[in-house]
């Protein structure tokens, strides 16, 4: 084998070898086995929808605030926080407008403050 050739070889181990270590360091990620899924903080969200509609949540807001109705909802999103599923926004009530979060696994009220008066 000549001197090229040997080189390439070394160049093409040194790559194989280092990029995944160094991606290791650098990323701050664990190595994690086949057979387990893969945490990547906040990130990660799980395939499965909340067990909650978007529906029932709005009924649990609008028991909170009685007579109301969709056209009351100022803003409304689902995302995924601290290990579960969350319907969250604001609603204005009589002269006052409250921000909510509903759990999305048993439409129990999270949060109901006053925002604006």
């Amino acid at each position: 084998m000549n001197k090229l050739g040997a080189r390439i070889i070394l160049l093409i181990l040194l790559l194989v070898t280092c990029i995944p270590i160094s991606m290791y360091f650098v990323g701050g990620n664990a190595i994690t086995p086949a057979d387990e899924q893969a945490e990547f903080g906040e990130l990660t969200v799980p395939d499965e929808d909340p067990i909650v509609s978007e529906d029932e949540a709005m009924d649990a807001i609008f028991a909170m605030l009685p007579g109301s109705d969709y056209g009351d909802v100022l803003g409304f999103s689902q995302s995924y926080e601290e290990g579960g599923w969350v319907y969250e926004g604001t609603v204005q009530g009589k002269d006052v407008v409250y921000e909510y979060q509903v759990d999305g696994e048993n439409g129990n009220i999270l949060k109901w403050i006053v925002v604006k008066n």
